[in-house]
């Protein structure tokens, strides 16, 4: 939110993505944002490296100012206004087009008890079609929980307007393999080789499945507390090797993650 581009950020963005695997366990299937700032870079770098589903469109909003200090930029203005989940174009993540991940729209519990967003989610449904929508907030506001009776209350009066309509209320995964109607929750096997000459190391990994990222996501720690992100190169489709070596040695731990096309991770 206080840069003009995702690269800028893009170190960060790694150690912190390496840090939370390998010290937390814990690496995103789906994601939003933070305040809805999204680039073609940071996109890409989704699609391509990180997860399936990303859960950040704010149509139709847009805030351009970049005065200093930058804070909160963000541009969804010309995303589709239905809600439906769509492939984002690589030449603009607004756009719908072939792209591997899935943008899903979003709203926020205050904006979505002030206009008639989830009346039209329910018109639409009425009509046959299917609908995902990210209803969000922190958890920290005051009246986070309030809010979430007042949503859940205004979900059910939708449901005596819409009689033909039934809702869920899902996790992303569950929703989005709903939306691409499958319910395969088999995560994929996957195992690391470490393989070594002389003093340094390379890691072979292999999944028994296709994966959605184009390679597994591998983080490595060293005695001196740097954390990093190690590309791969592809040996097969479902085989890699890290594309550096590491000094023996000097390495503390290294965890790798892979998610399949329906969001069932591993590490």
């Amino acid at each position: 939110n206080q840069s003009k581009s995702f690269l800028e950020s893009l170190d960060d963005f790694n150690v912190t993505l390496a840090q939370f695997l390998l010290e937390e366990e814990t690496f995103p299937v789906s994601f939003r944002s933070g305040w809805h700032f999204m680039d073609n870079d940071w996109q890409h770098y989704l699609d391509q490296k990180v997860l399936p589903y990303s859960m950040h469109n704010d149509y139709p909003n847009r805030r351009i100012i970049d005065d200093e200090p930058i804070d909160n930029i963000f541009d969804w203005s010309k995303t589709p206004s239905d809600w439906k989940p769509y492939r984002p174009s690589y030449i603009d993540y607004q756009i719908p087009g072939k792209g591997k991940g899935w943008n899903i729209r979003s709203i926020s519990f205050q904006r979505a008890l002030r206009d008639n967003s989830v009346e039209s989610m329910f018109a639409a449904a009425s009509g046959g079609e299917n609908q995902i929508a990210c209803l969000w907030a922190h958890l920290p506001e005051n009246d986070f929980l309030d809010n979430i009776v007042a949503i859940d209350k205004m979900v059910h009066e939708m449901e005596v307007k819409y009689p033909g309509v039934t809702f869920k209320y899902c996790t992303a995964i569950e929703a989005m393999q709903l939306w691409q109607e499958s319910n395969t929750t088999v995560e994929p096997n996957i195992s690391i080789s470490e393989i070594q000459s002389g003093e340094r190391v390379y890691y072979e990994i292999q999944s028994d499945d296709i994966i959605f990222q184009d390679q597994p996501f591998v983080a490595v720690k060293d005695i001196y507390e740097n954390y990093q992100v190690a590309p791969c190169v592809s040996i097969s489709e479902k085989l890699w090797k890290t594309k550096d070596t590491f000094i023996k040695k000097n390495l503390v731990k290294v965890g790798v993650t892979v998610c399949d096309t329906l969001g069932n991770q591993t590490m």
